[in-house]
Protein backbone atom coordinates (compact mmCIF):
# COMPACT_ATOMS: atom_id res chain seq x y z
CA UNK A 1 0.00 0.00 0.00
CA UNK A 2 1.71 3.36 -1.23
CA UNK A 3 1.24 6.30 0.92
CA UNK A 4 2.26 10.52 0.45
CA UNK A 5 5.25 11.67 2.27
CA UNK A 6 2.51 14.29 4.15
CA UNK A 7 1.28 10.83 5.27
CA UNK A 8 4.61 9.04 5.97
CA UNK A 9 5.80 11.95 8.12
CA UNK A 10 1.99 12.08 10.17
CA UNK A 11 1.32 8.90 10.90
CA UNK A 12 5.41 8.18 12.10
CA UNK A 13 4.71 11.87 14.60
CA UNK A 14 1.55 10.21 16.23
CA UNK A 15 3.03 6.84 16.86
CA UNK A 16 6.16 8.02 17.61
CA UNK A 17 4.51 10.18 20.74
CA UNK A 18 2.38 7.58 21.87
CA UNK A 19 5.03 4.84 22.06
CA UNK A 20 7.85 7.25 23.57
CA UNK A 21 4.84 8.19 26.03
CA UNK A 22 4.84 4.33 26.88
CA UNK A 23 8.09 3.95 26.79
CA UNK A 24 8.93 6.24 29.21
CA UNK A 25 6.53 5.04 32.25
CA UNK A 26 8.26 1.82 32.05
CA UNK A 27 5.21 0.39 30.45
CA UNK A 28 4.88 -3.52 29.22
CA UNK A 29 4.73 -4.48 25.78
CA UNK A 30 1.94 -3.90 23.69
CA UNK A 31 -0.07 -7.12 23.18
CA UNK A 32 0.44 -8.47 19.55
CA UNK A 33 -3.31 -8.65 19.12
CA UNK A 34 -3.69 -5.11 19.98
CA UNK A 35 -0.54 -2.92 19.02
CA UNK A 36 -1.81 -2.54 15.24
CA UNK A 37 -5.10 -1.50 16.27
CA UNK A 38 -3.62 0.85 18.88
CA UNK A 39 -1.51 2.56 16.19
CA UNK A 40 -4.14 2.67 13.43
CA UNK A 41 -6.67 4.23 16.09
CA UNK A 42 -4.55 6.97 16.76
CA UNK A 43 -4.90 10.74 14.71
CA UNK A 44 -3.52 10.95 11.61
CA UNK A 45 -2.01 7.62 11.15
CA UNK A 46 -2.17 5.66 7.53
CA UNK A 47 -2.82 1.90 7.75
CA UNK A 48 0.37 1.20 5.85
CA UNK A 49 2.60 2.90 8.53
CA UNK A 50 0.51 1.54 11.67
CA UNK A 51 0.74 -2.21 9.73
CA UNK A 52 4.90 -2.01 9.48
CA UNK A 53 5.45 -0.43 12.79
CA UNK A 54 2.66 -2.96 14.68
CA UNK A 55 5.22 -5.65 12.82
CA UNK A 56 8.29 -3.89 13.72
CA UNK A 57 7.29 -4.15 17.43
CA UNK A 58 5.54 -7.64 17.34
CA UNK A 59 8.93 -9.00 15.33
CA UNK A 60 11.23 -7.76 18.10
CA UNK A 61 9.29 -8.52 20.99
CA UNK A 62 8.68 -12.19 19.21
CA UNK A 63 12.05 -12.81 18.59
CA UNK A 64 14.01 -10.93 21.92
CA UNK A 65 11.17 -10.82 24.52
CA UNK A 66 12.24 -7.13 24.57
CA UNK A 67 13.27 -3.68 22.97
CA UNK A 68 10.29 -3.69 21.14
CA UNK A 69 9.62 0.10 21.95
CA UNK A 70 12.74 1.15 21.09
CA UNK A 71 12.90 -0.48 17.63
CA UNK A 72 9.58 1.66 16.88
CA UNK A 73 11.35 4.79 18.35
CA UNK A 74 14.34 4.00 16.59
CA UNK A 75 12.82 3.40 12.85
CA UNK A 76 10.37 6.56 13.42
CA UNK A 77 13.51 8.82 14.00
CA UNK A 78 15.18 7.47 11.22
CA UNK A 79 12.05 7.87 8.70
CA UNK A 80 11.68 11.65 10.37
CA UNK A 81 15.43 12.26 9.68
CA UNK A 82 15.43 11.10 6.10
CA UNK A 83 12.41 13.23 5.33
CA UNK A 84 13.94 16.15 6.64
CA UNK A 85 17.12 15.71 4.66
CA UNK A 86 16.55 14.70 1.48
CA UNK A 87 13.82 15.66 -1.65
CA UNK A 88 11.53 13.00 -2.50
CA UNK A 89 13.07 11.31 -5.37
CA UNK A 90 16.06 10.47 -3.35
CA UNK A 91 14.62 8.40 -0.32
CA UNK A 92 14.14 4.85 -2.44
CA UNK A 93 18.14 5.53 -2.96
CA UNK A 94 18.28 5.80 0.64
CA UNK A 95 16.51 3.08 1.78
CA UNK A 96 19.07 0.53 1.24
CA UNK A 97 21.56 2.47 2.55
CA UNK A 98 19.82 2.81 5.91
CA UNK A 99 19.62 -0.70 6.16
CA UNK A 100 23.36 -0.89 5.73
CA UNK A 101 23.60 1.88 8.72
CA UNK A 102 21.81 0.20 10.63
CA UNK A 103 23.80 -2.93 10.26
CA UNK A 104 26.85 -1.47 11.19
CA UNK A 105 25.63 -0.19 14.51
CA UNK A 106 24.20 -3.45 14.93
CA UNK A 107 27.66 -5.05 14.88
CA UNK A 108 29.10 -2.24 16.94
CA UNK A 109 27.12 -3.17 19.71
CA UNK A 110 27.90 -7.05 19.23
CA UNK A 111 31.88 -5.75 19.40
CA UNK A 112 31.22 -3.51 22.73
CA UNK A 113 29.23 -6.46 24.49
CA UNK A 114 31.12 -7.18 27.89
CA UNK A 115 30.19 -10.75 29.12
CA UNK A 116 28.26 -10.67 32.43
CA UNK A 117 30.41 -11.75 35.60
CA UNK A 118 28.32 -11.52 38.74
CA UNK A 119 25.16 -12.53 39.54
CA UNK A 120 24.55 -9.85 40.67
CA UNK A 121 24.61 -7.82 37.18
CA UNK A 122 22.64 -11.01 35.81
CA UNK A 123 20.23 -9.39 38.06
CA UNK A 124 20.42 -5.82 37.54
CA UNK A 125 19.53 -6.92 33.36
CA UNK A 126 16.41 -8.59 34.72
CA UNK A 127 15.75 -5.69 36.80
CA UNK A 128 16.13 -3.41 34.10
CA UNK A 129 14.25 -5.23 32.03
CA UNK A 130 11.39 -5.61 34.48
CA UNK A 131 10.80 -1.55 34.48
CA UNK A 132 13.28 -1.41 37.74
CA UNK A 133 11.23 -3.83 39.20
CA UNK A 134 13.63 -5.49 41.91
CA UNK A 135 11.49 -8.19 43.35
CA UNK A 136 11.25 -9.38 40.07
CA UNK A 137 14.93 -9.15 38.98
CA UNK A 138 15.81 -11.27 41.98
CA UNK A 139 13.14 -13.69 41.45
CA UNK A 140 14.78 -14.22 37.81
CA UNK A 141 18.21 -14.19 39.02
CA UNK A 142 17.82 -16.69 41.42
CA UNK A 143 15.63 -18.98 39.05
CA UNK A 144 18.44 -19.16 36.72
CA UNK A 145 20.65 -19.70 39.21
CA UNK A 146 18.75 -22.67 40.89
CA UNK A 147 17.95 -24.06 36.93
CA UNK A 148 21.28 -24.98 36.25
CA UNK A 149 22.94 -25.03 32.74
CA UNK A 150 20.43 -27.83 31.19
CA UNK A 151 17.74 -26.07 33.66
CA UNK A 152 14.46 -24.36 32.17
CA UNK A 153 12.53 -21.35 33.69
CA UNK A 154 8.87 -20.78 33.16
CA UNK A 155 7.17 -17.48 34.18
CA UNK A 156 3.06 -18.19 35.76
CA UNK A 157 0.41 -15.94 36.89
CA UNK A 158 -0.22 -17.33 40.46
CA UNK A 159 -3.10 -19.01 41.43
CA UNK A 160 -6.65 -17.05 43.41
CA UNK A 161 -5.11 -18.71 46.76
CA UNK A 162 -1.35 -17.83 45.75
CA UNK A 163 -0.51 -14.53 48.27
CA UNK A 164 0.75 -11.57 46.47
CA UNK A 165 4.39 -11.60 45.50
CA UNK A 166 6.72 -13.03 43.28
CA UNK A 167 8.42 -16.32 44.67
CA UNK A 168 10.59 -19.34 42.64
CA UNK A 169 8.79 -22.57 42.99
CA UNK A 170 11.52 -25.95 42.20
CA UNK A 171 9.91 -28.37 39.62
CA UNK A 172 11.42 -31.88 38.70
CA UNK A 173 14.72 -32.39 37.29
CA UNK A 174 15.62 -31.91 33.76
CA UNK A 175 18.87 -33.99 33.75
CA UNK A 176 22.15 -34.64 35.67
CA UNK A 177 22.95 -30.66 35.41
CA UNK A 178 19.02 -28.99 35.36
CA UNK A 179 15.95 -28.21 36.85
CA UNK A 180 12.51 -27.15 36.09
CA UNK A 181 11.88 -23.96 37.67
CA UNK A 182 8.81 -21.23 37.62
CA UNK A 183 8.53 -17.72 38.71
CA UNK A 184 4.98 -17.31 39.91
CA UNK A 185 3.66 -13.58 39.58
CA UNK A 186 0.61 -12.51 41.82
CA UNK A 187 -0.53 -9.11 42.24
CA UNK A 188 -3.22 -7.56 44.22
CA UNK A 189 -5.67 -7.37 41.61
CA UNK A 190 -5.75 -9.45 37.84
CA UNK A 191 -4.58 -6.18 36.36
CA UNK A 192 -1.19 -6.21 38.15
CA UNK A 193 -0.73 -9.56 38.09
CA UNK A 194 -1.10 -9.10 34.08
CA UNK A 195 1.10 -5.92 34.00
CA UNK A 196 3.89 -7.96 36.26
CA UNK A 197 3.97 -11.38 34.52
CA UNK A 198 4.60 -9.42 31.23
CA UNK A 199 7.26 -8.02 32.94
CA UNK A 200 8.42 -10.99 34.49
CA UNK A 201 8.42 -12.44 31.00
CA UNK A 202 10.44 -9.64 29.75
CA UNK A 203 13.09 -9.75 32.56
CA UNK A 204 13.88 -13.36 32.07
CA UNK A 205 14.03 -13.28 28.14
CA UNK A 206 16.81 -10.16 28.87
CA UNK A 207 18.48 -11.68 31.58
CA UNK A 208 19.17 -15.28 29.40
CA UNK A 209 20.06 -13.01 26.33
CA UNK A 210 22.78 -11.08 28.51
CA UNK A 211 24.34 -14.23 30.22
CA UNK A 212 24.58 -15.89 26.13
CA UNK A 213 25.88 -12.29 24.31
CA UNK A 214 26.39 -10.02 26.82
CA UNK A 215 25.76 -7.13 28.22
CA UNK A 216 25.50 -3.29 27.03
CA UNK A 217 25.01 0.17 29.02
CA UNK A 218 21.49 0.51 29.61
CA UNK A 219 18.63 3.64 29.48
CA UNK A 220 19.24 4.09 26.05
CA UNK A 221 23.18 5.10 26.55
CA UNK A 222 23.85 1.56 24.42
CA UNK A 223 21.85 3.53 20.98
CA UNK A 224 23.43 6.10 21.30
CA UNK A 225 26.69 4.57 21.60
CA UNK A 226 26.26 2.06 18.27
CA UNK A 227 25.40 5.38 16.33
CA UNK A 228 29.29 6.30 17.47
CA UNK A 229 30.28 3.41 14.55
CA UNK A 230 28.70 5.56 12.02
CA UNK A 231 30.07 9.10 12.99
CA UNK A 232 32.83 8.53 9.97
CA UNK A 233 30.81 8.34 7.37
CA UNK A 234 27.71 10.50 8.98
CA UNK A 235 29.27 14.40 7.30
CA UNK A 236 29.95 12.83 4.00
CA UNK A 237 27.76 14.55 1.30
CA UNK A 238 26.92 11.35 -0.56
CA UNK A 239 23.75 8.72 0.33
CA UNK A 240 25.69 6.39 2.66
CA UNK A 241 26.60 9.91 4.40
CA UNK A 242 22.99 10.88 4.78
CA UNK A 243 21.42 7.65 5.83
CA UNK A 244 24.40 7.15 8.18
CA UNK A 245 23.01 10.46 9.79
CA UNK A 246 19.79 9.73 9.85
CA UNK A 247 20.25 6.50 11.27
CA UNK A 248 22.56 8.33 13.83
CA UNK A 249 19.47 10.49 14.68
CA UNK A 250 17.20 7.47 15.16
CA UNK A 251 19.76 5.91 17.42
CA UNK A 252 19.57 8.87 19.54
CA UNK A 253 15.77 8.63 20.18
CA UNK A 254 15.42 6.13 23.14
CA UNK A 255 17.90 8.13 25.24
CA UNK A 256 16.31 11.39 24.56
CA UNK A 257 12.84 9.96 25.35
CA UNK A 258 13.63 9.05 28.80
CA UNK A 259 15.82 12.22 29.61
CA UNK A 260 12.87 14.68 28.31
CA UNK A 261 10.84 12.35 30.69
CA UNK A 262 13.26 12.90 33.48
CA UNK A 263 13.34 17.21 33.48
CA UNK A 264 16.70 16.93 32.11
CA UNK A 265 18.64 18.47 28.81
CA UNK A 266 18.47 15.53 26.35
CA UNK A 267 21.13 17.07 24.35
CA UNK A 268 23.71 17.31 27.22
CA UNK A 269 23.07 14.15 28.14
CA UNK A 270 23.25 12.98 24.56
CA UNK A 271 26.60 14.82 24.53
CA UNK A 272 27.81 13.51 28.04
CA UNK A 273 27.17 9.42 26.78
CA UNK A 274 29.43 10.36 23.55
CA UNK A 275 31.81 11.63 25.70
CA UNK A 276 32.18 8.97 28.54
CA UNK A 277 31.17 5.94 26.74
CA UNK A 278 31.25 3.79 30.38
CA UNK A 279 28.01 5.20 31.68
CA UNK A 280 24.56 4.46 31.40
CA UNK A 281 21.02 6.42 32.51
CA UNK A 282 19.17 6.07 35.44
CA UNK A 283 15.98 7.88 34.58
CA UNK A 284 15.16 6.98 38.53
CA UNK A 285 18.01 8.96 39.63
CA UNK A 286 17.76 10.73 37.13
CA UNK A 287 20.89 11.17 35.11
CA UNK A 288 23.44 9.29 34.03
CA UNK A 289 25.68 7.24 36.36
CA UNK A 290 28.07 4.39 36.08
CA UNK A 291 27.71 1.28 34.24
CA UNK A 292 28.59 -0.72 37.19
CA UNK A 293 25.82 0.51 39.11
CA UNK A 294 23.50 1.51 36.69
CA UNK A 295 20.73 -0.58 34.36
CA UNK A 296 22.03 -3.01 32.20
CA UNK A 297 20.77 -4.10 28.46
CA UNK A 298 20.66 -7.24 26.92
CA UNK A 299 23.64 -6.50 23.80
CA UNK A 300 21.51 -9.37 21.80
CA UNK A 301 18.19 -7.45 22.28
CA UNK A 302 19.72 -3.89 21.26
CA UNK A 303 21.18 -5.23 18.48
CA UNK A 304 17.88 -6.89 17.20
CA UNK A 305 15.66 -3.32 17.97
CA UNK A 306 18.40 -1.78 15.53
CA UNK A 307 17.99 -4.19 13.00
CA UNK A 308 13.89 -4.10 13.30
CA UNK A 309 14.67 -0.56 13.04
CA UNK A 310 16.00 -0.32 10.04
CA UNK A 311 14.14 -2.78 7.95
CA UNK A 312 10.74 -0.97 9.15
CA UNK A 313 12.61 2.51 8.16
CA UNK A 314 13.60 1.28 4.64
CA UNK A 315 10.24 -0.47 3.61
CA UNK A 316 8.60 2.88 4.58
CA UNK A 317 10.52 5.01 3.39
CA UNK A 318 9.88 2.88 -0.38
CA UNK A 319 6.22 3.16 -0.34
CA UNK A 320 5.76 6.66 0.01
CA UNK A 321 5.24 8.71 -2.84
Amino acid sequence: MLLTHEELRASVAAIAADVAGAYARFEPAFLDTEVAGRFARLPGVHPAVAERLAAAHCSTSNDFGDGEKAAVLVACGIIRAAEERLPGEGRTNLAPAIDLAASRAAEAVERAAVPLRTPAEVERAATTAAAGDREIGAAICQALARSGPDGIVHVNRGEPDDPPGVTVRDGEETGPRGREMTVVVKGGTDAETADRNLRAVTALHAAVAAIARGRAPGGGAAYVLAAEALRDQANEDTITGLAALAVSAGLEVPLRVRAEAAGLDAGAILAAVRNTPDVAFDQTKPGLVPVAKGPLDAARIVQGAIREAGRAACDLLRRAL
